[in-house]
C-alpha cells in the first residue's frame, strides 16, 4: 500500500478492480504488486481481503502486506476494522504485515502491541525515543536518540529490537 508514490518493485495498479484482477491470476504464483489508490475506502477494501473466509481456507495465504504511511489509514485512538483484523488475526491466515510510520505513538495498541519487531529511524521529537522506551527498553532508547541526521544520498541508520 503506497500512499507516498514511493515504492516501484512490482506492477503498479491504482483501482481496487485492477488489484483485484491481478490476484485472480496470480492466486498460486510469487508476486509482487504496488497498490496507489487515493481512495482510503479501497486500500482499506485491499488490506480486508487478508482476513476474508476462515483460517482453513485463506484467501492469499503468505502474503506479506506492506503499508506505509500506516497513520494516515488510522489513529492512536481508532483504527477500521480491515486494519484491525490484519493486525490481530493476519497470523491466522498466513498473512504478514509490515506497518510503517513515522511515529509509533500515532499507531493504535492493536498494532504496536502485535508487533514483533521494531526498527526505528532517526527521530525528531524528543518524546518519541522516550515513549519507544517502555517497548525497547533503556539501551535501545538512548540508541534511538544518538541516530544521526541521515546525509544527502546515504541510507539511514537504524536501531533495531530486539537485536536481529
Amino acid at each position: 500500500m503506497d500512499a507516498m508514490h514511493e515504492y516501484m518493485d512490482g506492477v503498479i495498479v491504482r483501482d481496487f478492480a485492477s488489484l483485484a484482477a491481478y490476484l485472480r491470476d496470480k492466486a498460486h504464483s510469487r508476486y509482487s504488486v504496488v497498490f496507489r489508490s487515493l481512495d482510503e475506502r479501497e486500500i482499506l477494501a485491499a488490506l480486508a481481503i487478508a482476513t476474508y473466509g476462515s483460517p482453513e481456507a485463506p484467501p492469499l495465504p503468505g502474503v506479506t502486506y506492506i503499508v506505509d504511511e500506516t497513520d494516515k489509514l488510522c489513529s492512536a485512538r481508532s483504527i477500521p476494522e480491515s486494519l484491525h483484523r490484519l493486525a490481530n488475526y493476519g497470523r491466522h491466515f498466513g498473512a504478514s504485515a509490515i506497518f510503517i510510520a513515522r511515529r509509533a505513538k500515532a499507531l493504535p495498541a492493536d498494532i504496536r502491541a502485535s508487533a514483533d519487531r521494531y526498527i526505528i529511524g532517526q527521530t525528531f521529537e524528543p518524546g518519541d525515543a522516550e515513549y519507544m522506551r517502555e517497548y525497547i527498553g533503556d539501551e535501545k532508547a538512548e540508541a534511538v536518540k544518538a541516530i544521526p541526521p541521515r546525509a544527502e544520498g546515504q541510507p539511514g541508520v537504524f536501531v533495531e529490537w530486539p537485536d536481529a
